[in-house]
């Protein structure tokens, strides 16, 4: 006679984490990159809470850009995150931090006076800066998009005032 089968445990409900923000209507928690319907903080406080952006919110507060990025908007920032700006040789990386006329035009570079949400097939291509300069939109190789030379690693990060894309990049003015 064989050994019957053991019997199986019944698997255990799935259960999905609410937000503690005090949302009466149920707002799903999805991860550490959550963001909820209505941001409630501005680009500057966003990128600073986001974790990911600490040397990009260092420069902003030393060229005097978090008064525009905190102002009424709406804005896009492409912005670089820490690994972007970890790329660039040290020395280079030194000079800029260093010089903030040069500073302000390479982040105003990467600052669009307007809300421009995740790029898709067949959306306008090129955008026009806080600089007047044009930053390209093109599909990346392997999925994706990149703004100019940078992939974009994370869209959509909401503010109150506008929307952050991170990029793996620091993007120079052309």
């Amino acid at each position: 006679m064989a050994n019957p089968r053991p019997e199986r445990a019944p698997k255990a409900p799935k259960i999905t984490p609410r937000v503690q923000n005090g949302s009466q209507n149920g707002a799903r928690d999805t991860g550490a990159d959550a963001t909820s319907t209505v941001a409630p903080t501005d680009i500057v406080e966003t990128a600073a809470a986001a974790g990911r952006f600490a040397t990009f919110g260092r420069a902003i507060q030393a060229t005097g850009l978090a008064s525009l990025l905190g102002g009424k908007g709406p804005f896009t920032v492409f912005a670089p995150t820490d690994k972007a700006f970890a790329k660039m040789p040290g020395a280079d990386l030194d000079a800029l931090l260093g010089n903030t006329t040069e500073l302000t035009r390479v982040l105003s570079y990467h600052v669009v006076r307007d809300r421009v949400k995740a790029p898709r097939a067949g959306t306008p291509n090129s955008l026009t800066t806080a600089t007047g300069s044009n930053l390209e939109i093109s599909r990346a190789d392997g999925g994706g998009f990149k703004v100019n030379e940078a992939r974009i690693l994370k869209t959509n990060i909401r503010a109150s005032n506008g929307v952050i894309h991170a990029i793996d990049r620091v993007l120079v003015p052309r």
